[in-house]
């Protein structure tokens, strides 16, 4: 009965760290998800930037 008893605590303390452990991993992934975005919006604006910066250059002629 005693060993039944640890089992049972056993499973549900990995059950609680496998939950944590996932909340944890799950947040880790979206604000990586999210920099990972933000970064990409930044080079397209960065690269539009410098694409139009070059076409003036071409109009003034140079």
């Amino acid at each position: 009965m005693l060993f039944l008893a640890v089992i049972g605590l056993f499973i549900l303390g990995i059950g609680a760290f496998l939950s944590v452990f996932l909340n944890v991993m799950v947040r880790v992934m979206a604000v990586f998800m999210i920099l990972m975005t933000a970064l990409f919006i930044g080079l397209v604006k960065l690269y539009r930037q410098l694409r139009d910066f070059v076409i003036k250059t071409k109009e003034m002629g140079w």
